[in-house]
């Protein structure tokens, strides 16, 4: 259907859209980590740590219940018959294999460690993946215990297309710390079994892990992967493979009256997916209102340096999740648990937390990591420490900053701003030195130069319907003070210098261990009012000096205290 317009002697045709035209098809992406199990065991071993160094075999039980191993205190034992749900590739060396019980498994390797993740960790872990794909597509899933789909439907283009999307999650997760296999597909099901199944091609070492099924050629590819990638019971599986059935398309292969009959329930399901249809719906996850990453071993440590190392793929995992949701942090908090036994035996407490003000909010990871490394590596720890935590808590809206079109014609980007750069300088300064120490600088009414101006503690401002109405000084001010004539001083001195001396020309005074000699001398103002916040009155004569000494001179302000008549050196007009 088409509609036309006349204008003038123009004549335009525009295509309106036709009722029973079909939506567009549903694509979904499928992220798939196959060593997150082994992942998160292996956050809790010391040699995590140690860098270049092999790993040594590790079994890997799912438990539903909490988990066993605490900082509190040594993991209790795991019940020999327990079935493996993952193994590492040093145990796989060894023939080691999930669904092995440990009893089988130690009698191949003796040096086997075992350690338990709870599903709650597993949840927990793909919760904070699928953070990072909710600037990717409009619906994020999670399913138990290794996949995280995202609806792409309609957004591919934004980020370049298919397969440049796929790329860009993929390398966001891996730089978390993870291991990750992405696919797209007609459906949550079949992105989910080519992600597992695919096998990857050595063209392009960018596209590693990544697979794209177009929609034309989803039958064929579907039918050359494994039985494993059907929602088949293991024993239904196992007797296709006695048979001699291996892959989905020697299944289809078989007679259909005779293949519903062994398949069962699963026949509706089996059917769909070989045909190429996948409309299984996709739950939306809610994610958490604060961001936190936490990181615990089994062994205490000793030092900052593993610190730092852990720190690194904390502000990597919550980076990533800021970004995603299009958040950023307002402060950052830092915990770090001590060994119990030592904190109590050298009566320190706990835990050590650092907590971190922002200038304003940030999401980058090395923002974040210089921030904390500043303090992080000069603090002073208690004790051996067991565990550490990084928490946001509390975000906002990561607002970003409009180029103008002359600076993208100049090839001007976003992270070159000094604008950007300045917060992060304030917060790591403020890190250093401490924070009563590093703010900024406001305007204060007062008579007295020393009293105009207050440092203000480094933070992301309020609103301006939430700050209080400051009240208006009452002041006797008959004329300008020396700070707003012509000529007004570079800066006050911290404190006053005192001047024993008298203001004359030709007086030599000592200032900073070395003398100079008043050559000129001018008065400059009488300050004489009373601050009605104050408790005394302000009675100042200040005059303006000339100081010459052996090498160069200077332009000063000095005052005399009409109530005391001392002296007093208050500012530099260098």
């Amino acid at each position: 259907m088409a509609a036309y317009y006349q204008c003038g002697s123009w004549q335009m045709s525009a295509a309106l859209p036709d009722a029973s035209s079909q939506p567009p098809e549903r694509r979904v992406l499928a992220l798939v980590l196959p060593e997150l199990l082994c992942e998160l065991a292996e956050k809790r071993l010391l040699w995590a740590f140690q860098r270049g160094k092999a790993k040594p075999p590790l079994g890997v039980v799912l438990s539903s219940s909490a988990s066993t191993a605490t900082v509190q205190g040594p993991a209790k034992p795991i019940d020999a018959t327990a079935k493996l749900s993952a193994v590492n590739e040093s145990a796989r060396r060894y023939g080691v294999r999930e669904g092995q019980s440990i009893a089988e498994a130690c009698a191949l390797v003796s040096s086997l460690a075992i350690r338990e993740v709870t599903s709650a960790e597993a949840l927990e872990t793909l919760g904070s993946i699928a953070e990072v794909g909710l600037s990717l597509g409009s619906t994020v899933a999670v399913h138990a215990p290794d996949t995280v789909w995202v609806d792409i439907t309609g957004s591919a283009h934004l980020q370049g297309g298919e397969l440049a999307l796929a790329c860009e999650l993929a390398n966001r997760v891996r730089g978390m710390g993870h291991s990750v296999r992405v696919a797209i597909s007609d459906g949550p099901r079949l992105a989910q079994a080519f992600a597992h199944w695919f096998a990857p091609t050595a063209a392009d070492p960018e596209d590693r892990g990544v697979c794209v099924v177009p929609s034309e050629r989803t039958v064929s590819d579907f039918a050359t992967l494994p039985l494993s990638a059907l929602p088949l019971s293991q024993e239904i599986a196992a007797w296709f493979v006695r048979l001699g059935v291996l892959t989905v398309g020697e299944l289809c292969a078989l007679p259909g009256a005779a293949l519903s009959n062994r398949l069962g329930e699963a026949a509706a399901s089996v059917t769909e997916l070989c045909a190429g249809r996948d409309r299984t719906p996709l739950v939306a996850y809610t994610p958490e209102r604060t961001v936190s990453e936490s990181s615990a071993w089994d062994e205490p440590v000793t030092g900052t340096e593993p610190l730092l190392f852990v720190l690194g793929g904390l502000v990597s995992r919550v980076s990533a999740r800021l970004t995603g949701r299009g958040e950023a942090a307002h402060s950052l908090v830092l915990s770090i648990t001590y060994d119990p036994a030592i904190a109590r035996f050298r009566s320190e407490k706990s835990e050590q937390v650092l907590r971190f003000k922002l200038a304003a909010p940030i999401h980058r990871a090395d923002e974040m990591r210089r921030i904390i490394s500043a303090r992080l590596s000069r603090s002073k720890l208690g004790a051996p420490s067991l565990a550490m935590r990084l928490s946001v808590p509390k975000v906002l809206p990561a607002v970003a900053r409009q180029l103008e079109l002359s600076q993208v014609f100049a090839g001007v980007t976003l992270n070159a701003s000094a604008e950007d750069e300045m917060p992060v300088l304030m917060a790591e300064l403020a890190a250093e030195l401490g924070e009563e120490r590093v703010g900024t600088l406001k305007l204060v009414d007062s008579h007295r130069p020393e009293a105009k101006s207050q440092l203000s503690a480094l933070g992301v401002e309020p609103a301006a319907s939430a700050r209080p109405r400051a009240k208006k000084a009452r002041l006797r001010k008959a004329e300008p003070t020396f700070a707003e004539l012509p000529g007004a001083p570079t800066r006050l001195l911290t404190e006053p210098c005192e001047l024993h001396g008298p203001l004359r020309i030709g007086v030599s005074i000592a200032v900073e261990r070395s003398l100079y000699t008043i050559e000129h001398l001018r008065f400059e103002q009488r300050l004489d009012a009373v601050e009605w916040w104050g408790q005394a009155p302000v009675t100042r004569d200040y005059v303006r000096l000339w100081l010459q000494g052996a090498a160069s001179g200077f332009e000063a302000v000095a005052f005399v205290d009409r109530k005391t008549g001392r002296r007093y050196l208050h500012a530099l007009a260098d």
